[in-house]
């Protein structure tokens, strides 16, 4: 009989089903399972493929919205109630493909601030920049993730005039802030105007850039799981705490072992003791994941 779980806690869950499925003794089947052998096998998990699509009418209904909120928090709802809205406004409530075609476009170039929003809000910024002309001309740019951006007119012409407001976050740490259009000023002929030609192409490089990131991220974390969980194991759970001599061997051993079996996407095997199995299949509230049994 072999088992395969993800956890300490999956195992507990179903050794009652597997007793119960053989017509045997809970006990009975734990006093088996001590009598074999047992692993856990920690794996990288293999790349998975995602589809992505830009510019569906129902995310750019939303942007929209987005845009025309953030507008109303400098100029007041009411402002936006007259007729120059009226277009922006059922766009946002019932969709039109008419606006979607005529006044909303893909952007392929980075804002003119994107390097100092970079180093404020991260790689991964999000932007919203809404802007009036002296004819009350309102164009909103949206940018997400750094990664894609939308030029929507909100208003042709009214009286919504010479104005100016941004907001930029970073996704990562949920920072965030509404009032940086007077530091990071756009030009009205920049967004005036769009770059679609090579949206594709330039969405691609940037999502390359993106993914990069979260390697690096996340590669980090699991580093820093792996050390965790090896200094754990060994009465060693404060991270401040010092590592004792005769334990220092031992411990550089194993995660140098395991490190490596990440960085080349090999399995790292951790044969069980007797000892280890049997505080496995105690019922405790610890859970360890990624696991194989």
């Amino acid at each position: 009989m072999k088992i395969m779980v993800r956890s300490e806690e999956e195992l507990h869950r179903i050794l009652p089903h597997i007793a119960a499925k053989l017509s045997i003794p809970l006990d009975q089947l734990k006093q088996q399972v001590l009598g074999g052998s047992a692993a856990i096998i920690e794996r990288r998990p293999e790349t998975v493929g995602h589809q992505l699509a830009f510019g569906g009418e129902d995310a750019l209904r939303s942007i929209t919205k987005s845009c025309l909120v953030l507008l109303a928090t400098e100029v007041g709802s009411d402002a936006l109630k007259g007729g120059a809205f009226e277009d922006a406004r059922n766009f946002v409530l019932k969709g039109s493909s008419d606006f979607n075609r005529i006044r909303i476009h893909m952007d392929a170039r980075d804002v003119p601030c994107a390097s100092k929003l970079m180093v404020e809000y991260g790689d991964l910024f999000n932007l919203i920049y809404v802007k009036s002309d002296g004819a009350g001309r309102v164009i909103g740019h949206f940018t997400l993730y750094n990664l894609v951006s939308w030029r929507i007119v909100l208003a042709e012409t009214g009286e919504v005039t010479d104005t100016a407001i941004a907001l930029a976050s970073n996704p990562v740490t949920s920072k965030w802030d509404c009032n940086i259009a007077g530091r990071h000023n756009v030009d009205f002929g920049w967004l005036g105007t769009v770059d679609d030609a090579d949206v594709l192409i330039s969405a691609r490089a940037r999502l390359e850039k993106i993914a990069q990131q979260y390697i690096c991220n996340a590669r980090e974390r699991e580093f820093g799981r792996i050390v965790q969980g090896v200094c754990e194991r060994r009465g060693i759970k404060d991270e401040n705490e010092p590592i004792p001599a005769d334990k220092l061997d031992e411990i550089n051993i194993e995660l140098s072992a395991r490190v490596a079996a990440h960085t080349l996407g090999l399995p790292y095997e951790d044969k069980l003791t007797a000892e280890r199995m049997r505080q496995l299949l105690r019922l405790s509230d610890a859970v360890l994941s990624s696991e194989t049994l």
